[in-house]
């Protein structure tokens, strides 16, 4: 069987990762690692939300107003 060559080059944060896992870890280790890569991630998405928010004057009432707006369309 050929091993298949790898498409795309790995980023360094992938690289960063598998190192991390090159190293022996017990089970409750590899859940703290799996908690500190979610909250980076959620504080990442937060920073994104908020920026968008600002940069589209969004507030509770506009998204209020949007949930509220029907805007599909039946085609025939």
């Amino acid at each position: 069987m050929v091993a298949e060559k790898i498409k795309y080059p790995l980023t360094k944060a992938q690289i960063e990762i598998l190192n991390l896992f090159s190293l022996k870890m017990n089970d409750d280790d590899l859940l703290k690692l799996k908690s500190v890569l979610i909250n980076f991630l959620t504080q990442k998405l937060d920073i994104l939300t908020n920026d968008f928010w600002d940069k589209n004057n969004l507030d509770n009432d506009k998204m209020e107003q949007l949930l509220n707006t029907h805007n599909r369309t039946m085609d025939k």
